[in-house]
């Protein structure tokens, strides 16, 4: 069910439920046309308060423990059901933050960091339980990262709670704190299923030029996609490679920027293969142009889906 707005019309006093993207409405029973911020929310007691951190506390890491594999589910085909049911998911713990906050409005700053830094600290602990070789502890951490970046601080956004905006902003505070050099960037659902509406092959090409401030229609992009349109279609395997990086390739540039270093990574991308593939257009080199180009999706693909 999709998160709903509880309070009373303050004109007839009747009892409301809004869906949470509704910001202007109308009462079913008045008909006087309200905003969420005028109804009258119910009462609520420290002990309301007491009870909603318990179950915030017993549920707060399902975000992760609960989900595990959906850093995978980032593609064009499986993103949209697939952050569904997960806002689904943990829609409740973050509905319980919102409740303790609004029962204890003086200790909401205080709720939200112990609630945050729970959660950091939980999510590390996680990274540290999966091996004990470092470098399937950094892979497990990166993994826990891409869940909190693609689905669980656009699901808490989505969701609308007054709370969203500031546990957002602080997750992503105090995770740069802890971790400076593991960066994740904050997105909505709308940053993200935007990017699955733009044209491909060269969407990884494209993210690179835009990086480096090239206009649309540079020389590079113009050549890549003379390429896409004209070689690569003609070949046997190409509709099947098209066909991928249609899925795939979008999902790799939200990875890269929501959950990387990115700006590194397109300088490493355009040194390490994107410059090769352009010299090898230039100089009438298709298939090893094809060649390079999909051994660059292939390394992403590697790094970021499986």
């Amino acid at each position: 069910m999709d998160h709903v707005f509880e309070g009373s019309c303050p004109h007839c006093m009747h009892e409301l439920q809004i869906p949470a993207e509704l910001v202007n409405f109308s009462c079913m029973y008045c008909g006087a046309r309200l905003r969420q911020d005028e109804l009258i929310l119910p009462e609520v007691s420290s002990a309301d308060c007491a009870d909603a951190m318990d179950y915030v506390k017993e549920h707060l890491m399902d975000a992760l423990t609960e989900f595990a594999g959906y850093e995978k589910k980032i593609t064009k085909k499986e993103y949209a059901s697939a952050f569904s049911k997960y806002e689904r998911g943990v829609a409740k713990t973050y509905e319980a933050l919102d409740r303790a906050c609004n029962a204890c409005p003086a200790q909401r700053s205080e709720l939200i960091l112990q609630t945050v830094t729970a959660f950091i600290d939980g999510t590390e602990s996680l990274a540290m339980a999966a091996s004990e070789k470092k470098q399937k502890q950094e892979r497990a951490m990166f993994n826990s990262k891409m869940i909190i970046a693609l689905f669980l601080v656009p699901a808490i956004r989505h969701l609308r709670l007054s709370v969203s905006e500031d546990y957002a902003d602080l997750l992503h505070k105090q995770w740069l704190k802890r971790f400076p050099d593991n960066p994740f960037h904050p997105a909505t659902y709308e940053d993200i299923v935007s990017g699955f509406r733009k044209g491909i092959l060269c969407f990884i090409t494209t993210a690179v030029c835009e990086a480096e401030g090239k206009p649309d229609n540079c020389a590079e992009l113009t050549a890549f996609r003379a390429f896409r349109d004209g070689f690569l279609t003609s070949c046997p395997d190409g509709k099947a490679l098209i066909d991928e990086y249609y899925d795939i390739a979008p999902a790799i540039v939200n990875a890269i920027n929501y959950c990387d270093q990115s700006a590194a990574v397109y300088t490493e991308l355009r040194e390490g293969f994107l410059s090769r593939c352009y010299q090898d257009l230039l100089a009438g080199r298709n298939e090893e142009c094809k060649a390079e180009y999909t051994s660059m999706v292939q390394t992403l693909k590697h790094r970021y889906l499986q």
